[in-house]
C-alpha cells in the first residue's frame, strides 16, 4: 500500500507512514500478508505511474483509500497497546 499512496499523499504523509506501519508491523507476520505485498509491489509501480498522470485519479484514489488508512489505524492502536 505504500508505493502508490507516497503518489496519492506525498512520501512523508501521515497516511503514507501509517500504511507503512501496518505493511511492517501487521501484514509481514503472515503468509498471506507477505503474499499480498508480493504483489502489490509487482502491480503497484503500473498503478503509480498511472495516478502520476492525473490530479483527478490521485483524487479519488486518496477518497477510496480512506477505509483502508483508517483500518490500519485502527489495527496499529490494538497492536502496540
Amino acid at each position: 500500500m505504500v508505493f502508490y499512496c507516497r503518489e496519492i499523499y506525498g512520501v512523508f504523509a501521515a497516511e503514507t507512514e501509517d500504511l507503512r506501519a501496518f505493511r511492517d508491523r501487521i501484514l509481514r507476520l503472515y503468509a498471506v500478508g507477505r503474499k499480498f505485498i508480493r504483489v502489490y509491489y509487482r502491480m503497484s509501480p503500473v498503478i503509480a505511474a498511472w495516478l502520476s498522470k492525473s490530479s483527478a485519479l490521485r483524487a479519488v484514489t486518496r477518497t477510496a483509500m480512506r477505509p483502508a488508512v483508517w483500518a490500519a489505524r485502527r489495527l496499529l492502536r490494538h497492536v502496540n497497546h
